[in-house]
This record gives structure tokens, C-alpha cells and sequence, in this order.
């Protein structure tokens, strides 16, 4: 274990009134250096099986994006270093104080921005919009799933991340006005959140520390200037129940504030 890092977590009545008021707070360093090494060698892997699938395809746009600006899901299903970071203990004590005792993982995925020549930022948007618009939505309880309150999200360094190098940036205190609307651009392939970004802020981290925020929360990542890789993992969390058919998507994380095994690696926890 790094001494710097701190393996399980308190969230502060700060950090509470902070998540509430502007949507999103930033912990101190909870994730040690060799668990951080684990998880960038399985992104690495996945990405390169990412840019082969796309070499076998014959869109040309794919794979430039996939070579320089990748989101890879459901790492949990594809490496045992991934899966059990998503069962980390700092996370878990986030998901006890944040999401309550019975809390499942709804979703994960690798980012991972490289040195580019191009500029290959990703636009605002708010990941309710792409949770409501598409496959993702499909058996979704609107009960559970559409609420603010029923979970969070977790936005890990797991390299440090900087202004130059694309880090995240949030809207403050957005997440309380809904959704907003989003145009779609082909080119790039993502939504963009019609909303004034004047008020924004970059969320820099060292690797190992953790940015939780709410489902509404808009955010978007710059270009990578930077001479380095930033590599993040982004994990959702929510209360049972927000979909009334399960799936891959889903995996149990807590019952009765009891850690529960990884269904997919048996050693995970």
C-alpha cells in the first residue's frame, strides 16, 4: 500500500453540503500505486484489442477516435484488475454514505486521452442524456433511474490529470436544473449540452484521488497538449432497482452495507 494513499474514505459534512450544493466533490488520494498500475495495464490491453477491432472495420473515423480518443465499457467483464477497482474499499465507503447499504454498479468505462496532433476533445454533455437516448435506456425504472439523489458518479485519476493534458471539467451547481437539451454532432459522434459553460471548472488530480458528482452534473474534457497519456476510469453507482430487467450493465456491489463477491472473477474482493 502507498502511504499516501488512504484506503477507506469518511465523506465530510463539507463534502456533503459540496455534492449537493454544486454536484461534485474531489477526494484526497485513496488508490495506491500498484492498484493504479494494474488497472492502466488492462486499459492499455483493451484499448490495443480496441484499435485492432476497428483496423478489421472499414470506418476510417472509428478508428481515429478510437486511436486517439477511446471509451472502452464494461471493463469489468474483461479484466480482473478493473473489476475488483470497481469494488475498491475507498469506493465502497462512498457508496455506504452516498447511495445507502444496498447499492449496485450500473456502469464503467476506460478514458483514456494520448498526445494528439489534432485536437480531440469530448463536448458537454451530461451522461443522463446519453442514459436516457439509446440502448442504455432500454428497461430503465424512471422511478429510480431518472432521480438526482439515487446515485453517483466516480471519476478516477488513474493518471494524474491537468488542464493541458484534457482533464474533466464540471458545471457547478447545474445538476439541479435537469436536463438539458443536446444536439448530436456526427462527426465527432458525441452530444453536445446546450448550456452557458462560462462557470466551469477543471477538476486537476493527481493519480489516485477520486471525483464523485451526480448524474446531472454537465461536464466535458479539452484537448491533450501534453507530452503525456491521461487515463481515467468513470464508474456509475445507484440504489437497486433502476432498471427492471437487469443486465451486464449491472452488478451488485452492496446488500445490507455487506460487501458482495464479484459475480464474474471469484477472488475480486
Amino acid at each position: 500500500m502507498n502511504a499516501t494513499a488512504i484506503e477507506h474514505i469518511h465523506v465530510t459534512d463539507a463534502q456533503r453540503a459540496q455534492l449537493d450544493d454544486l454536484g461534485y466533490f474531489i477526494t484526497d488520494k485513496v488508490i495506491d500505486d500498484g492498484t493504479l498500475m494494474a488497472v492502466r495495464e488492462e486499459f492499455i490491453r483493451f484499448w490495443q484489442e480496441e484499435i485492432t477491432g476497428a483496423r478489421k472495420t472499414s470506418d476510417a473515423r472509428w478508428l481515429e477516435l478510437t486511436e486517439n480518443r477511446p471509451f472502452i465499457s464494461q471493463l469489468h467483464l474483461r479484466g480482473r484488475a478493473c473489476d475488483a477497482f470497481c469494488r475498491h474499499p475507498a469506493i465502497m465507503d462512498l457508496c455506504r454514505q452516498l447511495v445507502g447499504p444496498d447499492a449496485d454498479m450500473t456502469w464503467n468505462q476506460a478514458i483514456i486521452k494520448p498526445p494528439a496532433e489534432k485536437p480531440y476533445p469530448f463536448a458537454w454533455h451530461q451522461d443522463m442524456w446519453y442514459a436516457t437516448h439509446g440502448d442504455y435506456a432500454r428497461n430503465a425504472n424512471p422511478e429510480i433511474f431518472l432521480r438526482n439523489e439515487t446515485g453517483i458518479t466516480v471519476w478516477a485519476a488513474i493518471s494524474r490529470t491537468t488542464v493541458d493534458n484534457g482533464t474533466l471539467w464540471v458545471l457547478p451547481g447545474k445538476h439541479r436544473e435537469g436536463l438539458f437539451p443536446h444536439k448530436w454532432d456526427a462527426h465527432n459522434r458525441d452530444w453536445e449540452a446546450q448550456v452557458d459553460t462560462s462557470y466551469r471548472v477543471p477538476a486537476v488530480m493527481e493519480a489516485g484521488q477520486l471525483l464523485v458528482f451526480r448524474k446531472y452534473v454537465p461536464h466535458s474534457s479539452g484537448p491533450n497538449i501534453s507530452c503525456e497519456t491521461r487515463m481515467a476510469y468513470q464508474i456509475g453507482y445507484a440504489v437497486p432497482g433502476a432498471r427492471h430487467v437487469t443486465s451486464d450493465f449491472e452488478s451488485p456491489l452492496l446488500r445490507g452495507d455487506e460487501a458482495v463477491a464479484s459475480p464474474h472473477w471469484a477472488d475480486a474482493l
